[in-house]
C-alpha cells in the first residue's frame, strides 16, 4: 500500500456515512500487492494531445462505460448503495481509468456529454 499512496489513501476514507466503505475487489488487492514498480491497473494515454479527437468518438460509441463499486455498512456487512466509476473501454488501449481521460473530456468540453452517458447506461 505504501507503494501507491494516492491511490490506496482513497480507500482509507469513508463514503456514505459513518460506517461505510468501499469494497477493494480482487482485481484491485492483487494489483496493490504486486511486486511491479507502477501499478499494473493503469493504463496510461501514450499522449493526451492523440487522444483528444478520440474523446468525443468514445462518447458516441458508448466506449465509456460504467463500473460499480459497492458501498458496504461495516457494521452490519450490508451493502448500502453502490459508486458508479468510469472506464474507457479503449480499442487499441485496453481498459483506460478515469485520471488518463477526466481531464481530456474536461479540456474538450465533453465532459457533460461523458456524464450523461454513463448516467444512461447506470
Amino acid at each position: 500500500m505504501m507503494r501507491w499512496p494516492n491511490v490506496t489513501a482513497p480507500m482509507s476514507k469513508p463514503r456514505c456515512g459513518r460506517r461505510t466503505w468501499p469494497c477493494i475487489g480482487q482485481r484491485r488487492r492483487d494489483a496493490v500487492n504486486t511486486a511491479s514498480s507502477t501499478a499494473p491497473w493503469t493504463n496510461d494515454c501514450s499522449s493526451a494531445s492523440s487522444s483528444r479527437p478520440e474523446m468525443k468518438g468514445a462518447i458516441e460509441a458508448g466506449q465509456i462505460v460504467p463500473y460499480y463499486q459497492p458501498l458496504v455498512d461495516l457494521e452490519t456487512s450490508e451493502t448500502v448503495g453502490h459508486e458508479v466509476l468510469a472506464r474507457w473501454k479503449h480499442p487499441t488501449r485496453g481498459l483506460l481509468l478515469p485520471e488518463t481521460f477526466i481531464p481530456i473530456a474536461e479540456d474538450t468540453a465533453t465532459i457533460g456529454e461523458m456524464t450523461y452517458a454513463l448516467l444512461t447506461q447506470a
